[in-house]
């Protein structure tokens, strides 16, 4: 119950960004997070998208959440680009010592899109 200085992926910028409406997509081997930066700054920027995964039930005992996925964007003034951050099936795995395996288990995977642990932009609910 100790509360960090400073989160797990934090990080400064010199400018203004800001987070547009997040959108997800099925992929064959998992699930695309994109989302639009804007720089409404004066200078150049990079920000850093993180997903990290949560799940709500498991049979196995998890962390509270785990980053999956990154993509990090460098956006000039005035303009948008879109980070992209493909959260793969096989990110979403645990490791079972009884099988000797990495073993993805079914159910629902929250995603929660964030610019660092402990800033949750939005979220995303996926079934695996």
């Amino acid at each position: 119950d100790v509360e960090p200085a400073f989160c797990f992926g934090y990080g400064l910028t010199t400018t203004e960004l800001s987070w547009g409406d997040v959108t997800a997509g099925a992929v064959e081997s998992g699930t695309t997070i994109s989302v639009p930066i804007s720089n409404v700054g004066d200078r150049a920027g990079v920000e850093v998208v993180q997903v990290y995964a949560h799940r709500q039930v498991s049979a196995v005992v998890r962390p509270q959440q785990v980053l999956v996925g990154f993509a990090k964007v460098k956006v000039e003034p005035g303009e948008t680009t879109v980070a992209e951050v493909v959260v793969e099936h096989a990110d979403l795995r645990h490791w079972d010592p009884a099988a000797h395996s990495w073993i993805l288990e079914p159910g629902e995977v929250e995603l929660r899109i964030a610019k660092h642990s402990r800033n949750v932009h939005d979220t995303v609910i996926i079934a695996v």
